[in-house]
């Protein structure tokens, strides 16, 4: 039955990046986001969350999956689309959308992100998870800019 809902997600073709080899570079990651946030033009708080967003699954991906978490940010119906792909596979479908144990080091990222984001979206193979967490934009910025 997991399989009926665990399909592939791909990123969009305007997508801009980030990569995260170490947690060194979460301070990039959040930069990069929060810059991000303001070309998409989030609010304050939004910008916040999308920051805690990037930061957390980030984190999560660099410290279970070990590896390189890859970070792309884009526009795509009325939401800013944040995925982080990591090395890793997700062993617990469920990881973040129930309360997570207080003496568990694992979970609490993904409970975070979860609860920040409009929808989390969840692909894991043996060698790649990726997560795809949407929020969605403020009026008048839920169409593409021109240049």
């Amino acid at each position: 039955m997991l399989a009926r809902y665990n399909r592939p997600l791909f990123s969009h073709p305007t997508a801009v990046r980030y990569t995260a080899r170490t947690l060194d570079d979460l301070a990039g990651a959040r930069a990069f986001a929060g810059a991000y946030a303001q070309w998409f033009g989030l609010s304050p708080d939004q910008t916040a969350d999308l920051q805690l967003i990037a930061s957390e699954l980030t984190t999560a991906g660099l410290t279970h999956a070990g590896g390189t978490c890859r970070l792309a940010l884009w526009r795509q119906d009325g939401h800013v689309v944040c995925e982080v792909r990591d090395d890793g596979c997700l062993d617990d479908p469920l990881a973040g959308r129930r309360r997570y144990a207080s003496d568990s080091d694992r979970g609490r990222g993904l409970y975070v992100v979860n609860a920040a984001a409009d929808l989390v979206r969840t692909h894991t193979a043996a060698d790649q998870t990726t997560i795809h967490a949407y929020l969605h934009l403020p009026r008048g910025h839920d169409v593409a800019r021109h240049s």
